[in-house]
């Protein structure tokens, strides 16, 4: 489709991806609303998490810092990932991250 080719070429000269915006949506210089969807490859690896650590300061009492370990065919125990912090309340992670 055409829609398919011009996210082909902006991939191919090095862009991350395209904004789509739904035709009858109005358009607003400076925001970008629901009607609003942004097209890029997505990129995923299956990790685990290997342990958490309790935040400190404004992020007390939340899970903060998150080691991330990649799962190795061999067998072997999973080597741990660059780390990733990110803020999560006790329980589930927030789905909005």
């Amino acid at each position: 489709s055409a829609a398919a080719a011009f996210l082909d070429r902006a991939l191919d000269i090095g862009h991350e991806g395209v904004m789509a915006k739904a035709p009858d949506a109005p358009w607003e210089a400076g925001s970008r609303g629901s009607s609003w969807l942004k097209l890029k490859p997505a990129w995923t690896l299956d990790l685990v998490v290997l342990a958490a650590e309790w935040g400190s300061g404004r992020r007390k009492g939340s899970l903060s810092n998150l080691h991330l370990g990649a799962r190795d065919p061999s067998g072997v125990p999973p080597r741990q990932a660059p780390r990733a912090g990110r803020h999560h309340r006790h329980g589930a992670p927030d789905p909005r991250r």
